[in-house]
């Protein structure tokens, strides 16, 4: 067991606060958050050093117990057996007597001593449980509160942040929803009791819920979560706006930029095959297309020159169309029939909602951007992930539509 001193118990100082134990709600209201937390650490620390304590009395009573226990036994081989067959020789002695007389005096005085140190055991193996929980749920809700901010695991592990940031409009900071897929997905990896059967609810586990879901975890997983959850969902929630509102503020410029661009590739999508093989043919040679081209061929050369600014500006993601062959059918293992859809197509993102989509213009800008997003990062979503993106954009895509 590592010293007491070594503990500043910040982490179940978060653990107690967020379950609400330590103080009664009056108290807790003339207190600040900063007050708050220290006293939870404070009281951490004062509970630290009674078990502690407690153990270290079990400890010198245990020991004094078995010093008795070893004079006890001394005593009965020693003294009470050699005196209780030497009686039991002698003319007229009764034998049953006499061993009901030893057990009465000598083996009851050393069945208690051996009972008493039976119940020291079970409190000293009970004060080392309660110390280890507290160093557990200390260590589990530091940990926890550290990967709320890097949302990284140990070196070279996953890194979530890249992974669960699927939302176009707050791009490198996660919101409250995004914050609950990866606390979901981090609860599964490393705290979920897969097996419940043949164990206690509360003690072996507990059933916690996170994005929506139900997920069995160890105890200190709670402790984990206190840590993640450190700020209050109001305050992540308004950190996210916050981060919505930073992320077009100083793209203002670029997203007008963004807007023409759209609008001139939806132009550009309306045109024919054979149109478009024209314009392109035309500005690879150096001359001027048919006349009705005219206006279809300066637009597309606009079209290009914003291209290049925005790339500039950092947003090439927002100018870089899907290829058609992303949404092609593929050749079932060993045969050559193409007829195995891509899994996103088959979930309902198809080349013809995307042709749509484009041909909308700046009216569908963030739920095109989310279906590029998507569909790029699609096998590195796990399947909870997908399942909310598809039918997210689904359900915004009918909205545009039905306008």
């Amino acid at each position: 067991m590592a010293r007491k001193d070594y503990y500043d118990w910040r982490g179940l100082a978060m653990f107690t606060q967020q379950m609400g134990q330590l103080f009664e709600p009056s108290k807790a209201k003339l207190l600040s958050k900063q007050q708050d937390h220290e006293m939870n650490m404070l009281m951490a620390k004062k509970a630290w050093e009674t078990q502690s304590e407690s153990l270290k009395l079990s400890k010198i009573e245990y020991g004094k117990l078995q010093t008795q226990i070893a004079a006890a036994e001394t005593d009965l081989m020693e003294r009470a057996l050699p005196e209780l067959v030497k009686a039991s020789g002698r003319d007229g002695a009764n034998a049953n007597e006499s061993a009901i007389v030893l057990e009465n005096t000598t083996g009851k005085n050393l069945d208690e001593l051996n009972a008493l140190a039976i119940n020291y055991r079970k409190m000293i193996d009970n004060d080392k449980t309660v110390l280890n929980n507290m160093v557990g749920f200390n260590e589990a809700a530091i940990v926890g509160e550290k990967f709320g901010t890097d949302y990284k695991g140990a070196k070279g592990a996953r890194n979530y942040l890249e992974e669960f940031d699927t939302e176009p409009e707050t791009p490198g900071f996660l919101s409250p929803e995004e914050r609950e897929n990866i606390k979901l997905e981090a609860l599964r990896v490393t705290f979920e009791v897969k097996d419940i059967q043949n164990k206690k609810e509360g003690t072996d586990y507990i059933t916690y819920t996170a994005a929506g879901e139900q997920v069995n975890i160890r105890p200190e997983g709670l402790a984990w979560v206190a840590g993640f959850d450190k700020d209050k969902a109001e305050i992540r929630h308004e950190k996210a706006e916050k981060a919505r509102l930073l992320y077009k503020k100083p793209t203002a410029d670029v997203q007008v930029s963004i807007n023409e661009w759209l609008n001139l590739d939806a132009e550009w999508k309306k045109l024919s095959s054979d149109d478009q093989l024209k314009i392109n043919q035309a500005r690879e040679g150096g001359f001027k297309p048919e006349a009705y081209l005219i206006d279809s061929y300066n637009q597309a050369i606009e079209k290009d020159k914003l291209s290049a600014g925005i790339v500039k500006a950092g947003k090439s993601d927002r100018v870089q169309t899907l290829s058609d062959d992303l949404f092609k059918s593929e050749d079932a293992p060993g045969l050559f029939t193409g007829d195995v859809q891509k899994p996103y197509v088959e979930a309902g993102l198809s080349l013809d909602m995307y042709d749509k989509l484009r041909m909308m213009g700046s009216k569908a800008d963030i739920t095109r951007a989310a279906f590029e997003r998507v569909i790029r990062t699609w096998y590195d979503l796990n399947d909870v992930d997908k399942e909310t993106a598809v039918n997210k954009l689904l359900t915004e895509y009918a909205a545009l539509a039905g306008r």
